[in-house]
This record gives C-alpha cells, structure tokens and sequence, in this order.
C-alpha cells in the first residue's frame, strides 16, 4: 500500500472498523463475535435478519439474555469448551428464524485474541444445512425403502431383523417372519400391463401394513414378494389369526379402473430365534415354509416346522 493510499483511506482505526462491516455485512452468511464472557461484540446484517434484532439491542449482552433457556445453554457450554480447549469448533443445533421457522444450522466458531485491545473472545460463521439434510434424509429414505411401495427394502430389513433377533434373545421372546407372494400376478401383468401391476402392489402394500400393528416391519423383497416381522410375540396362535387376516385382506377384490381384480398368496411362517439364528437363516426358513404352502392346493399358508401354535 502506497503511502498516497493511506492518506485517502484515513486514520487506520477508522478504517478498520468502517473496512471490516463493510466486509462483513456483504456476506450473505450470518457472522457474530463475542468476547470471553458470552457477550456479543458485533456482528452483520445477515446476522441481523437470522435473530430479528439490531445491533443496538443485542451488542453487550450475554447469550442468557437473548435466547431461550435450552438453546442458551447449548451456546453456552460451546462457547466454554471453545475458549477452553483453543483452536475451531463445528457443531449443527436446531435453531428458530425471526419468522419462526426452524432451521438446521451448522456453526463454525474460532478463539481470536486482539492484542492491541486486550480482547479474547469468539468468531463464529453460521451456515443453514436445512436443505442439505433434508436432501441427505430424501437418499437415506431412498436408500432404505422400495420407490413403488413406500415399504421397507431388503437393506432396511436385514439389519432390523438382525437386531430384532438380538433383542429377542436378550429378553427370551419370539418373533414371527412371514413371507409372502402373490399367486396369478404374473398373469397381471401380462395381460393388463406392468402400470396395472404396480397398482396392485401399491394396494397390496396398503392392506399389509393395515394387517399388522405400527410396530411391526412389512417390507418388499422384489417383485411380488412380501415379508412382515412380528416381533415380541404374545402367543403362537396369534400368528395363525394374523396370517388369516392378511389371507382374507389379499383376497378381496382390487379395483384398478373399471377393472376388479382378484388375487391369492401363499404364506410362509418362521418362528424364531432357534439358537445362534441369524437373519438370513431365519428368512431362508420362512421363504421354504412359503414354497410348501404353494405347493399344497389344500392350504394357503405353511408354518416352519409345524411349530406348535397354542
């Protein structure tokens, strides 16, 4: 910097104060700094428009005084793990907008130490992630669940029903796996077309899930294979009434247009955990249980090992 150029920017404090909010209130991000007490030393205009407040009534004042209790607290106890340890500190908390609206936000805050002012305190950087995770939520739901059923995949299904065996044993319970298919869906879709058979596999996912309790797992394995988790079984022969109801439930005439559809299933039946069963076993189990049944015109479902139902 020329020594002309000084001249026209002015006295150096002066400057550096108008030079820095200039700065600051030109970034579409909200900034803040406090000092070593928790109280706000400035900040900029998108910090402004994030809390609905001025500078005026915020500057000098302690987190306490400005927000609710919890959230204070949360600021708080950062800030002090902050000055304590030195260094950055990224952290997200779920914070309200001036419009009420709540938002995910993911703070960036940094110690800085003003040595011509004698002044410790914090800078922080606050970045909006509502979006961000709300799209990572969308992939994670994606990820774990079947796009025409809005069911449970195979990925979702395996590690709960890992871990339903797990809780199982702990605790001494049972769980039931049913695993179903639809009898006459390939002809379905053959003569009506594939739109017509997701239809009917959204309106069969529809009747399953209304089949069984809230707390238990129906899933979609593919085409038009099925499996629900029973899990802390109060009896066996409760087993038997909810395979009669999804038996009856499938049964029922399908309304797709003008068209009135009829389909059946074969179910089969695990009840476990047998010692050491992991989930594939289990499911391996049912699945045969269900070929049995398919084969056997006399019955619609078939239960692994002829369990003992009373």
């Amino acid at each position: 910097m020329t020594q002309h150029d000084k001249g026209r920017l002015g006295p150096p404090g002066v400057v550096a104060e108008t030079l820095l909010y200039s700065i600051l209130d030109a970034m579409p991000v909200p900034v803040f700094f406090k000092d070593d007490q928790g109280r706000y030393l400035g900040f900029n205009k998108a910090f402004e428009r994030f809390v609905g407040r001025t500078r005026e009534e915020m500057v000098g004042k302690p987190v306490e005084a400005l927000w609710d209790a919890e959230l204070a607290k949360i600021y708080k106890d950062a800030d002090e793990a902050l000055l304590a340890e030195g260094g950055a500190q990224v952290y997200e908390a779920q914070v309200k907008y001036a419009d009420g609206t709540l938002h995910d936000v993911e703070y960036h805050k940094a110690v800085f130490h003003a040595q011509s002012e004698e002044i410790t305190g914090i800078v922080g950087v606050m970045l909006d992630v509502t979006y961000r995770n709300q799209a990572e939520e969308k992939l994670r739901q994606m990820a774990l669940h079947d796009e025409l059923t809005g069911l449970a995949n195979r990925a979702y299904l395996m590690p709960s029903l890992e871990q339903s065996l797990r809780r199982a044993n702990r605790l001494g319970d049972e769980l039931a796996l049913i695993v179903l298919d639809l009898d006459g869906f390939k002809s379905i879709n053959d003569e009506f077309g594939h739109a017509v058979g997701d239809d009917v596999l959204r309106e069969v996912a529809r009747r399953l899930r209304d089949s069984v309790r809230d707390s238990d797992t129906v899933a979609r394995l593919g085409g038009d294979e099925f499996v629900i988790v029973i899990d802390n079984l109060h009896s066996r022969a409760s087993v038997v009434r909810i395979v009669s109801t999804i038996i009856n439930r499938l049964a029922e005439p399908i309304d797709i247009g003008a068209e009135q559809l009829q389909t059946g299933t074969s179910v089969g039946v695990a009840i476990g955990p047998i010692i050491d069963e992991d989930a594939s076993t289990l499911l391996a189990r049912a699945d045969a249980a269900m070929y049995v049944a398919k084969r056997d015109p006399a019955s619609s479902y078939h239960i692994d090992g002829d369990a003992d139902l009373s």
